[in-house]
């Protein structure tokens, strides 16, 4: 699976033997098409081999350098977290304020939440996730160092 970081273009392609899947997919894409612009620029963007290479490639490296930088920087800060793809999972549990709340963990997660972002960073929390308990954070690695070291230094 390639991701190309094209945000909007929405173009995926399923290979199967499995007739249940391949049935279901056909069931579920006739109420979702790709744009134009995606049907246009896919086959032109995937012919040029040497630059879907050197893409992935230097892609790969970027994120690789932004996924070690984010967890260098939390081990130092002590919070734990774990991969999930393109961001890290954390666990700020801890940080929860369950004083102020009577000790409501989902109502002090919120109160978290706000306070993340009157500081100017955006979080994701697990109750929109479905988690089983309240103080996991989506920290998404995949933006330039300074932006990466400045919303963990918040």
């Amino acid at each position: 699976m390639w991701d190309f970081g094209a945000a909007g273009m929405r173009l995926g392609c399923v290979i199967s033997n499995n007739e249940e899947l391949t049935r279901t997919k056909r069931a579920i894409c006739r109420f979702s098409s790709p744009s134009q612009h995606s049907m246009d620029l896919a086959p032109k963007l995937l012919e040029d081999q040497e630059f879907v290479a050197k893409f992935l490639q230097r892609s790969h490296h970027r994120l690789l350098q932004s996924r070690s930088l984010a967890e260098d920087l939390l081990s130092r800060e002590g919070i734990s977290y774990c991969q999930k793809g393109f961001f890290l999972w954390l666990d700020l549990s801890s940080y929860i304020p369950l004083r102020e709340t009577n000790r409501d963990s989902w109502v002090s997660q919120r109160l978290l939440t706000n306070l993340f972002h009157t500081a100017g960073v955006i979080t994701f929390t697990d109750e929109g996730y479905r988690a089983p308990s309240p103080g996991r954070f989506r920290l998404v690695f995949c933006v330039d160092s300074d932006t990466l070291k400045e919303g963990i230094k918040r």
